[in-house]
């Protein structure tokens, strides 16, 4: 027999049922959000099934793109192709504005994510996905099904996103929360990975005084003849207040025990980096493919798929018990839907009798009037041995012929009845006279 596919839709409903569903939380860091993509990969790699998906800035673009694709190849193109985008100047150079609200105005920052994704909606995604964002107008965190831009809106860099249901002000969701794996928590996951590229803390910072001019700055970077300076640019010092506002959410995140806690060795990329993407990506799929070996070694790794046998197979339990139905039974019968075939009952003046619609469906009408068999062809694992040798099944009421047979029956019956009437004698009319 064989087994369930473990990235099926009926496997991820089978989690759900049992509460065994896999989370993936993807934190936000800018460029460095390049290694979500190569953790994406090693993840797939190591067989861990991924059942719902949140994200923060970077991470909401990262677990969109492959909530929408599911295919690590789109994923790496599409982002490759939108990480391009980012470092063409031209083009934001256009698109700067006057410093009022924003350096930029923030209209192709918004086409390059709708080219990205299109007119997709987030509940036409082949897996659950959600997002975070940071409401500015009534100050608190909103957890959102849409809006990846409002997510990526770095105060300073783009203008809040207005929330077209209420008119509320949303930037950047790393502010309250930039690795939502409490979220998912309550949002039904069992089992969370949850992936930080945010900034970490520097303490080799150049002491340049009380003040900062950006032309000494420029200065120093060009003159091979000063010492160098290190400081913070504006994305750093943004990405570092998104990363400073949650560091006790951070720190619940780390000691639990529901959530694998990652992170890749990207400090030395910068928050801009975005010309590096093959780089980061390289490096977050090296380093998750050594953690998730780590883990098989471990038995760590056992979290994320215990639920399924062995190679040396599912201990048999005790027959008609409670304690034989497992995820494997329920992800057997749900994926090896058996098939079922009628017996002719009818005459073969009726071999253009079809069913065309679902046998399940309860708006149908019996077929000739009369209850129909079907055959079970193969078995499952929660069936004992006299159920699956059993005979026929007789289908219940509600196995119906749809409209358009009916109609058909009905037209036959009345040419049947028709002739029949042409055929016999006409009796003589009898002439009365008065």
């Amino acid at each position: 027999m064989t087994q369930p596919n473990m990235h099926s839709d009926f496997s991820r409903l089978a989690r759900w049922l049992t509460g065994n569903s896999v989370g993936l939380v993807l934190g936000g860091g800018g460029a460095r959000g390049a290694a979500h993509v190569g953790m994406l990969k090693a993840i797939q790699e190591a067989g861990i099934p991924i059942d719902m998906v949140g994200g923060v800035s970077i991470g909401a673009f990262m677990g969109a793109l492959w909530c929408s694709e599911k295919n690590i190849t789109t994923v790496t193109q599409k982002a490759r192709e939108w990480s391009k985008k980012m470092t063409q100047w031209g083009r934001q150079l256009l698109d700067l504005t006057y410093p009022i609200t924003s350096m930029f105005s923030g209209r192709d920052f918004n086409k390059t994510i709708r080219d990205t994704f299109g007119d997709i909606y987030i509940e036409d995604l082949w897996i659950p996905y959600f997002t975070l964002t940071t409401d500015i107008t009534a100050s608190c965190a909103r957890s959102l099904w849409r809006y990846i831009r409002s997510s990526m809106s770095l105060s300073g860099y783009m203008p809040p996103l207005c929330d077209p249901k209420d008119g509320h002000l949303l930037l950047d969701g790393g502010y309250v929360n930039n690795l939502p794996a409490d979220v998912l928590r309550a949002q039904g996951a069992a089992h969370i990975i949850a992936i930080d590229v945010g900034s970490q803390d520097e303490t080799n910072l150049t002491d340049y005084g009380d003040y900062l001019s950006g032309w000494w700055l420029i200065y120093k970077k060009f003159n091979p003849f000063t010492s160098p300076v290190k400081v913070p640019n504006l994305p750093d010092i943004q990405s570092r207040l998104a990363y400073v506002s949650c560091v006790r959410q951070l720190e619940e995140v780390k000691n639990s025990d529901y959530c694998e806690y990652i992170r890749p060795p990207i400090d030395q990329y910068k928050t801009l980096a975005f010309g590096q993407f093959d780089t980061i990506k390289d490096v977050g799929y090296a380093h998750g493919k050594q953690v998730f070996e780590d883990m098989a070694k471990s038995g760590r790794i056992s979290h994320f798929n215990q639920w399924y046998p062995k190679e040396s197979g599912v201990p048999k339990a005790t027959p008609h018990s409670l304690n034989e139905y497992t995820f494997t039974d329920l992800a057997q019968i749900v994926c090896r839907v058996p098939e079922t075939y009628t017996e002719n009952r009818y005459s073969s003046s009726d071999e253009d009798v079809y069913f065309d619609g679902y046998i399940s469906e309860p708006s149908s009408l019996y077929p000739m009037g009369k209850p129909l068999k079907l055959k079970r062809t193969g078995g499952s694992l929660s069936l004992s041995e006299n159920e699956m040798d059993s005979d026929d099944l007789e289908m219940p009421t509600l196995l119906q012929l749809s409209g358009k047979t009916k109609e058909r029956l009905e037209s036959q019956e009345f040419e049947k009845k028709k002739a029949t009437e042409e055929s016999s004698p006409i009796p003589p009319a009898s002439n009365t006279s008065e």
